[in-house]
């Protein structure tokens, strides 16, 4: 009996691995079908929406700034005072950005972030500056077991440790009103000189930090959170601050490519949403133009070369390595070179005008478009360029969630069913109805779309083969 039970059983296996090929691809062509119907659903969603949308309106969505900036006046703006609220009404922006001047406590945080979000009549991309370590705008409203110490401290605790860290900043980002988060940091700490990225990055090995980055993105997209790789094309390797001034890097292409380009493509392959541009000089890839102004390196390089399809931002552009730029031409040589995102302009308003009578002058005649040609690239700057950057950001927000559900189910006029299930019809649990019966039950969906599932099989005997499959 012993011999016979065991043969039934290999019987049943190899019966399940020869429908495996027919009926587990038929799941992941579901799943993938599913996938691809959600996406175009929030595509549509997005390009109606773009459809309501003034030129003006556009125009702000790409940008992300302080409510001091909103308001037009200085401020902890604990909450959304009327100036902060008519700002926000006059320059209908993509984004606010948070600072520890505007956290005071958790409860006030979350009505805030709450406040802010009904106050706009598109949802707002809420982000901060959390990395955990000396960079944690929340760090004195956190529990002891979410303060985390800088990255670099768990540079040899693997992966599993890196989405772990990132699972904490996200679940309080989220618990306070976040939807986005200016980390992971993906520059490596390969020039111990450099102190403005030191500690803050995760790894100064530049295989290691790619590992531990794309482990991070993960852990940020388990809770929902839209996260950043920064600061694009690699800022560790330096020693002067862009902060304050003008930051140049040495390597040659070939160093850049193998050193720092590994962990954001490792970030931009596990799904990051957006990519931060570094206020940085990469003679190598551009002698002429710093990396936020120059197309070859956000286009040809981070665009094209690295796959990169979601949101580029650039860092602060109040910084002082663009000081020799003036609002007008900061938004509009980022806009050009294949930005989306326009982070901190000095001036809000100067910044979006360039763009707005940029887009307008060359609509019109050439004898309009011939007076912007002080302001570099103007000529670049369309409604349909404007259009490309708005619709990455609104599909990073439909992808959240964030703009509604794209198809809400209309009501059912029908009666429910009522009848019982015929005794005929066969159940997964009836070994008398099938010699080998298969059923999977999905368990979740990764981030490409791919299902886990237990697969479970009952034989004549009524012996049970539980399995378990990562695939399709």
């Amino acid at each position: 009996m012993k011999t016979k039970k065991t043969l039934s059983l290999l019987l049943s296996v190899m019966m399940i691995l020869s429908v495996l090929a027919g009926a587990f691809p038929a799941i992941a062509a579901g799943t993938d079908t599913g996938k691809q119907s959600a996406t175009a659903s929030r595509e549509s969603q997005v390009r109606a929406l773009m459809e309501q949308m003034s030129l003006e309106e556009k125009v702000y969505q790409l940008f992300i700034v302080t409510p001091q900036q909103l308001a037009g006046a200085s401020g902890n703006y604990y909450t959304v005072e009327n100036n902060l609220r008519n700002g926000i009404t006059q320059h209908p922006v993509g984004g606010i950005i948070l600072f520890s001047q505007n956290i005071k406590d958790s409860a006030q945080l979350v009505q805030l972030n709450l406040d802010l979000q009904e106050a706009s009549k598109i949802p707002l991309t809420i982000t901060v500056d959390e990395e955990g370590g000396r960079v944690s705008r929340l760090k004195p409203l956190l529990d002891e077991d979410q303060i985390l110490n800088a990255m670099y401290t768990y540079r040899n605790n693997g992966g599993q440790r890196a989405r772990d860290n990132a699972v904490v900043i996200a679940s309080y980002l989220k618990d306070a009103g976040f939807n986005a988060d200016f980390a992971p940091v993906a520059d490596v700490w390969s020039n111990t000189a450099n102190t403005v990225i030191g500690d803050r990055a995760y790894s100064d090995d530049f295989e290691k930090a790619a590992t531990l980055v794309s482990s991070a993105v993960a852990g940020f997209k388990q809770e929902g959170i839209a996260c950043t790789l920064k600061h694009f094309p690699g800022h560790g390797d330096t020693t002067a601050d862009s902060h304050a001034g003008v930051v140049h890097v040495t390597k040659t292409v070939e160093q850049i490519k193998a050193q720092e380009f590994l962990p954001f493509k490792a970030g931009i392959d596990a799904g990051a949403d957006m990519v931060m541009i570094g206020h940085l000089n990469v003679d190598a890839l551009d002698p002429d133009m710093p990396a936020l102004f120059s197309k070859t390196i956000v286009t040809d390089w981070l665009r094209d070369e690295l796959g990169f399809e979601g949101v580029i931002v650039t860092d602060a552009l109040s910084m002082g390595a663009l000081s020799s730029y003036s609002d007008a031409d900061r938004a509009i040589n980022a806009i050009a070179a294949g930005v989306d995102a326009l982070l901190m302009p000095g001036n809000l308003e100067a910044s979006a005008n360039a763009l707005i009578d940029a887009v307008r002058a060359n609509s019109a005649s050439a004898a309009n478009g011939a007076a912007l040609r002080a302001a570099s690239n103007s000529s670049a700057i369309t409604e349909e360029r404007i259009d490309e950057s708005v619709y990455r950001i609104l599909m990073m927000k439909a992808n959240q969630g964030l703009l509604g559900d794209p198809d809400p189910e209309e009501p059912s006029s029908e009666e429910p069913s009522s009848e019982e299930p015929s005794s005929e019809d066969p159940t997964p649990d009836d070994p008398n109805k099938y010699s080998v019966q298969y059923y999977a039950n999905i368990q979740r969906l990764d981030t490409t779309g791919n299902a886990s599932y237990s697969l479970n099989v009952i034989d004549t005997t009524g012996g049970h083969i539980p399995t378990n499959e990562e695939a399709y």
